[in-house]
């Protein structure tokens, strides 16, 4: 009997790691640097529409004043801008501000860039165990909202 409940302890225990259930304390600290932020998107939250996994390879980075963008898009364009290569470009930050979380358990950034006569707001939370929140808001289009993990 003793067997059968470390058998179904381990399998239990299996179950919960790899369904990330299990806190991630690989790299506690990383939050405190904001300014070198790399986070890989892993799935969007359209405002109209039902979420969607995110394929390999979108990310945000932020490098001090700088803002690297590679964000797939679903959602309505109000005014659509020609040339525009969408969520795909390198721009400055604008009126940043970084705080703590209400709960203490990451930090919030809060900036704006224009790329293409297009404003946009963003507001990235990075949690202390590994993963982010980002919301995105166009002055053309709906937002959207990501979640993933940061890398660095």
């Amino acid at each position: 009997m003793k067997t059968l409940h470390v058998i179904l302890l381990t399998f239990v225990l299996c179950i919960m790691a790899s369904c990330g259930l299990m806190k991630d304390t690989s790299n506690p600290n990383a939050v405190a640097d904001i300014d070198n932020f790399k986070g890989s998107v892993q799935m969007m939250h359209p405002r109209t529409y039902n979420p969607q996994n995110v394929s390999f390879g979108y990310s945000l980075e932020l490098r001090h004043d700088t803002a690297k963008v590679y964000l797939p898009y679903i959602g309505e364009v109000y005014n659509p801008s020609f040339n525009n290569d969408g969520l795909n470009f390198d721009a400055i930050c604008q009126d940043k501000k970084v705080t703590k979380t209400k709960k203490g358990d990451g930090k919030e950034v809060h900036f704006i860039v224009h790329h293409d006569n297009i404003a946009y707001k963003f507001k990235l939370t990075a949690f202390n165990g590994g993963m982010f929140t980002l919301d995105v808001q166009p002055d053309n289009a709906q937002g959207c909202n990501y979640t993933g993990r940061w890398d660095e």
